[in-house]
């Protein structure tokens, strides 16, 4: 990014005031004792609230330190208004006349950071180093007339962003609508529906190795096993044939650190040639009762994760189910052709979520590269002094 010709290039220390002197650390446990309406904030926006205000002004904070700042994609400042009180992972700026703070805030995201945040660790902006970052500054109407024009358009894909997530959230609701539906007058335990139960193994499994595939928590992906994050036995002797998998089998998480993954469960697909681990248990149900496709969705119901969740004894960190604890859990059990009714309507709304997500995913990675390419035409001097600088913006949305 090469700043235009006529601009200034400025060190950032001479456009803000650093009121950095100002900040106060309050520990959360503090805080609670000081119930308030004012904003907390640190590196990265508000992490809480307090009883009072240290500021009440237009700011720019910049991140000091826990920020991504070689990460292009990743937010390093924002701009604050009103009351507030910030700690000392933020720089706090206050722009000095004939510089729109806008203008700074857009151009700290992103500026290039090497050389002036270090740390082996974990990555520090020093307020010296910091107060020495080259800024391009035109004058305030050229600031004011460049940030008009990246506004409007970072508007559009805030709004198109907006309306890709939305799509997913009405997916999400439309999933939720039919299990909600679900009747739970017939339950049946788990340990009634099995036909098998047990522990995986716990030889050791590495990349490449010798031995067959062993599904681990990472694999359980969206209720199928997925293996592109392959480990495999790590010798070739060790026997693993007691805990080698069927399709139909149903994996469920016993043991994780992360209540977002304990109960986390996965139907293992035809295709799948592996044995599971010891974090992992496995069912294997009657299927004259009971397809797994019908219990992996009870299990992910948000009820039936919460029952789980609340299971799952702690110890040492780690949050741990045990066969007797699920044995226990009861599963509804409408009739067969219920279940497969119900499950026709899932997996259709699930192939659509999947293509929503993809579509998504595939915008999101546009959308990122088309603000930054804007970003960059700002700062570079592409949109000055042109007769339609909107249409070198559209030419960048059109590409």
């Amino acid at each position: 990014m090469n700043p235009h010709d006529s601009w200034a290039l400025r060190q950032l220390g001479d456009l803000v005031d650093v009121l950095d002197r100002r900040r106060v650390p309050v520990s959360a446990a503090e805080r609670a004792k000081r119930p308030g309406t004012v904003p907390y904030y640190g590196a990265a926006g508000p992490v809480g609230t307090i009883d009072e205000a240290l500021f009440d002004e237009p700011l720019i904070l910049l991140g000091e330190d826990g920020i991504q700042f070689f990460d292009p994609s990743k937010p390093k400042a924002y701009l604050i208004d009103g009351p507030a009180w910030v700690n000392n992972h933020s720089h706090v700026l206050r722009a000095r006349p004939g510089v729109d703070r806008r203008w700074l805030g857009y151009f700290l995201n992103i500026a290039d950071y090497r050389g002036y945040a270090n740390g082996t660790t974990r990555l520090k902006l020093t307020q010296l180093a910091m107060k020495s970052i080259p800024v391009p500054i035109p004058p305030i109407e050229e600031q004011r007339r460049v940030i008009a024009i990246l506004e409007d358009h970072l508007s559009r894909l805030d709004a198109a962003d907006s309306y890709l997530f939305s799509a997913l959230h009405r997916a999400d609701l439309l999933r939720a609508r039919v299990l909600s539906e679900i009747p739970f007058d017939d339950v049946i335990s788990l340990a009634k529906l099995a036909v098998k139960s047990d522990y995986g193994t716990s030889v050791k499994c590495v990349v490449g190795g010798p031995g067959p595939a062993v599904v681990r928590i990472p694999n359980l992906i969206d209720g199928h096993i997925d293996l592109r994050d392959e480990k495999r036995v790590a010798t070739s002797d060790a026997n693993v044939s007691g805990s080698l998998l069927s399709p139909g089998d149903l994996l469920i998480v016993r043991t994780n650190g992360s209540p977002s993954l304990i109960g986390r469960s996965a139907v293992v697909q035809d295709g799948v040639e592996a044995a599971f681990a010891s974090y992992l248990i496995r069912y294997r149900v009657d299927m004259n009762l009971v397809r797994p496709e019908w219990v992996q969705t009870i299990l992910s119901t948000p009820s039936v994760r919460a029952t789980l969740q609340a299971l799952a004894a702690s110890s040492a960190g780690q949050l741990n189910l045990s066969l007797g604890k699920l044995n226990g859990l009861m599963i509804p059990v409408p009739s067969l052709s219920t279940q497969d009714e119900v499950m026709t309507r899932i997996q259709a709304i699930e192939a659509q979520r999947r293509e929503a997500i993809g579509v998504t995913n595939v915008a999101m990675r546009r959308s990122q590269a088309l603000r930054r390419a804007l970003l960059d035409a700002a700062f570079s001097g592409r949109l000055a002094g042109v007769p339609n600088p909107a249409a070198v913006v559209e030419d960048m949305i059109g590409a």
